[in-house]
């Protein structure tokens, strides 16, 4: 079997979306209509066992009939497995196409030609087309875009900060692609990263959430990936400035410090100021920490909820278990929202389905935080401050007692 042209076969009947005649196969294989019915008499049952018929109808042409869409992505990816010499396996479904394209966009600082991601993904020009409209409507939740160059091809536009923060959400969840684009001799550096970070937070008495925690090793590691590109700048906004007077901040000077010695590199102080935001915004503030809620946030949850019981007719200013645990929660996800820090909510379209009444309220709050604060609070976000609300709500149901009735009528008659 004439393994490479049999896979160029597979691909252009695959990628085609309506019959082929024989002649127009016959041209992009560069060989005789003879030799094309050999083939496929040959490549029939290899067809079959993977999820394929191959339909032949005359004066029509040839086109495939998936009846089994496993066995028919599984022999795709072994086909590409066995064509890149077992490199690495190319996404075959979609959502994985699109996961692999940012990647790919996000791991070079050079243009990618649309030819060169047909032929590597495996994919019709129309495909990858769809598959790219939905690559910039998740970059755009990060403040990022594709610039399209005629001659060059496509690559990522935007501002370095919210490239680490896509970078940080698209390399957390880690697959069989990441290593790599990421690089497999960095990945060797995360335990050291994980155990300088763990040593800083401990020796200064800071706790992490565990995501927090691996959200931040990420980061440091996409830092060191790219200190080729890290520049001080000139002009810091006054904003980050103001992150000095931060305990988080002085932490974050101890860490770097530490990482600078390890791996031999020097950080702008633009650098620390981020790692500074990321522990702010990741911080695991505990029940011991109300004291230290501030006035602004208390006043917040205050206006919060007396406009809830205007809109909603729901009443949650005695809830003080609510109060504590969003006076808890907003502490950190202010932080987030004031330095756009991005945070993943892999629960989200469960709590909205299982808590229609919590989210609208959840929505609610956060429209109001943009309304004073001028913050867009992201639909992650409003998950989770859904769930307070979802426990609350609960516990207003278990405070309803069932009555009993009975309704008499004017000839003193009980009718129930």
């Amino acid at each position: 079997m004439n393994d490479k042209r049999f896979l160029k076969l597979f691909k252009i009947l695959s990628n085609s979306g309506t019959p082929m005649k024989s002649e127009e196969i016959c041209e992009q294989l560069d060989i005789a209509p003879r030799t094309l019915r050999n083939d496929l008499k040959k490549y029939k049952s290899i067809f079959l066992e993977n999820g394929v018929t191959l339909i032949s109808k005359p004066g029509v042409g040839y086109r495939f009939d998936i009846f089994d869409q496993d066995l028919y992505f599984r022999f795709i990816q072994d086909l590409i497995k066995k064509e890149t010499n077992g490199q690495h396996i190319i996404p075959v479904y979609p959502e994985e196409r699109i996961n692999y394209l940012i990647k790919s966009f996000l791991s070079t600082y050079n243009y990618i030609k649309i030819e060169d991601l047909e032929e590597e993904l495996f994919v019709s020009r129309s495909t990858l087309t769809n598959d790219l409209k939905e690559v910039r409507e998740r970059l755009e939740y990060y403040h990022l875009d594709i610039e399209n160059k005629p001659n060059y091809g496509m690559k990522i536009v935007g501002e370095e900060f919210h490239k680490r923060a896509c970078i940080s959400k698209y390399y957390f969840y880690t697959d069989s692609y990441d290593e790599i684009i990421l690089n497999t001799e960095k990945n060797e550096n995360k335990e050291i990263i994980k155990k300088l970070l763990y040593d800083t937070i401990t020796e200064n008495d800071f706790t992490l959430t565990d995501i927090g925690f691996q959200n931040l090793v990420m980061h440091i590691m996409i830092l060191l990936m790219r200190m080729d590109k890290l520049t001080e700048d000139n002009i810091i906004e006054s904003s980050y400035k103001s992150l000095e007077d931060e305990k988080e901040f002085r932490i974050a000077c101890l860490l770097a410090e530490k990482l600078e010695n390890q791996f031999k590199v020097k950080f702008p102080k633009k650098e620390i100021y981020y790692i500074t935001i990321h522990l702010l915004g990741k911080k695991s503030m505990q029940f011991n920490d109300t004291l230290l809620i501030s006035k602004e946030t208390q006043d917040l949850l205050n206006y919060i909820f007396e406009h809830i019981k205007q809109n909603f007719q729901l009443d949650f200013s005695q809830d003080f278990e609510l109060f504590r645990f969003l006076s808890l929660h907003f502490q950190p996800m202010m932080n987030r929202l004031k330095y756009g820090l991005y945070i993943e909510n892999p629960l989200i379209d469960k709590i909205k389905n299982e808590n229609h009444l919590a989210f609208e309220i959840a929505l609610y709050a956060g429209s109001i935080i943009k309304e004073i604060k001028k913050y867009d609070v992201s639909v992650n976000e409003v998950g989770y401050v859904a769930l307070h609300f979802a426990l609350a709500l609960e516990r207003v149901q278990e405070k309803i007692k069932s009555k009993n009735v009975i309704v008499v009528c004017a000839r003193n008659i009980t009718c129930l």
